[in-house]
């Protein structure tokens, strides 16, 4: 079942942990589109005890988790339900977040065009939170029944950290990442056996390692590396081509 955006037929995802990676998205959904970042309030990221990034609802409205929001069509949407393992790892749910649109450089493009491209900025992307964003409503993949703290996977370490460098140059705020993600994945707790919802299906170790070499020399150098039912958005995202 697909979470539509009112106009086009289009969702607007919000991605949070291994998917902030433009590569993964393009081998996930190679239609899907950057458009922006945003700033979910009252939600807490965490490694589950699956192994996997998760966000968990808390009471403070001063905790937040920060992410990069992608532009699905209804394929990409039937896609990444399969990756992450919909509705067994994951659920789908709507949630308002602050939405800050991608510069017009970047806003509306396919990520495997950005790719292509070598389009990353070479430094981290200034951050503009004071005021500035439109609230917006969002689908985000996270876990009600899997919320206990746990260990990443190895490989998936490696993801994230391939997420959070793209991440970083987009915009995403530097302070968070690095006070309220990458403690999460100083430890990993070993190989994954077998597939699963969130875990790339498969994807090795070397892979993702030179998916990350390849996005630190697209961008010019090295960011600091630690080891469905019709939404009613309430803002209209641009007409893209």
């Amino acid at each position: 079942m697909t979470m539509t955006q009112a106009g086009g037929g289009q969702s607007l995802y919000f991605a949070y942990g291994s998917n902030l990676a433009f590569e993964q998205m393009a081998r996930r959904c190679p239609r899907s589109r950057f458009v922006g970042r945003a700033r979910l309030f009252g939600y807490q990221f965490q490694i589950n005890e699956r192994g996997y990034a998760n966000v968990i609802k808390r009471p403070d409205l001063n905790l937040y988790v920060d992410g990069l929001c992608y532009r699905l069509t209804e394929a990409d949407e039937t896609q990444l339900d399969r990756a992450e393992g919909v509705p067994v790892a994951y659920q789908k749910v709507e949630l308002e977040v602050e939405f800050f649109p991608a510069s017009p450089d970047f806003l509306g493009r396919d990520v495997t065009d950005i790719i292509r491209c070598g389009g990353l900025p070479v430094t981290p992307g200034k951050q503009s939170d004071d005021g500035q964003g439109v609230p917006a409503k969002v689908m985000v993949y996270l876990s009600a029944e899997y919320v206990s703290p746990g260990r990443p996977w190895d490989e998936y370490i490696e993801r994230m950290e391939l997420g959070l460098q793209c991440a970083l140059r987009m915009g995403i705020s530097e302070t968070y990442v690095e006070l309220h993600v990458r403690p999460w994945l100083r430890t990993g707790k070993g190989t994954r056996g077998g597939g699963g919802g969130g875990g790339g299906g498969g994807v090795t170790n070397n892979a993702w390692t030179a998916a990350l070499t390849q996005v630190n020399n697209n961008a010019g150098g090295e960011l600091k590396n630690a080891s469905s039912s019709g939404v009613s958005p309430l803002f209209t995202l641009p007409n893209l081509p």
